[in-house]
């Protein structure tokens, strides 16, 4: 097997190899400092083992140095250190500040309703994922599907409905969606009889 470097964070990481990730961080921290890309798996694997304040530190210097929409991104991963470690008031603004910096990508809107959604906030959580089906960039079929989930946990049937084929238009053979949009469909007939 090839000695790995620095240069396979990325891949190591995306191959659940978080504990091989840290030990290669740590023997290049200058060279690693010049690539923020490959900085910013080693702070997902930090936050992976809970070590979140190390996390949270590359986050923030991450978020310095980038433009907004690379910014956007590390908003929405300091959002999550805080909801992990239940800072559920700082996770919300820390979201909130990554839909301002990018409003026109609907993940940061997909982050947002979701962890709304899982405050039990649902009335907000479908607001939020309504405004991401009308940005221009980033998973505008997720937000489809994730407005749909809120409409669904609402017993809005016939409006779930609806956003699960606005994102199977946006995205064929989306699984998720299909399942979802069978099972609102059977609900609304079983709700009726």
């Amino acid at each position: 097997m090839a000695a790995k470097s620095w240069r396979d964070i990325p891949e190591l990481y995306e191959d659940g190899q978080v504990a091989t990730v840290l030990e290669l961080a740590q023997s290049v921290p200058d060279e690693l400092r010049k690539n923020a890309g490959v900085l910013g798996f080693v702070a997902y694997a930090l936050r992976d083992v809970a070590r979140y304040a190390e996390a949270e530190v590359i986050l923030h210097e991450l978020r310095e140095a980038s433009s907004s929409q690379g910014a956007a991104i590390f908003e929405g991963e300091i959002a999550a250190v805080h909801e992990r470690t239940g800072r559920f008031e700082e996770a919300e603004k820390w979201y909130r500040r990554a839909t301002e910096t990018c409003p026109a990508d609907a993940s940061r809107f997909v982050l947002l309703g979701a962890f709304l959604a899982r405050m039990g906030r649902t009335e907000e959580a479908e607001a939020v994922h309504r405004v991401g089906t009308q940005c221009e960039e980033g998973p505008v079929d997720e937000a489809w599907l994730n407005l749909g989930l809120v409409q669904r946990s609402l017993g809005r049937y016939d409006r779930a409905a609806f956003s699960f084929r606005q994102a199977l238009t946006r995205a064929e053979g989306y699984t998720e969606a299909e399942t979802a949009l069978q099972d609102v469909v059977e609900a609304a007939r079983l709700s009726r009889t």
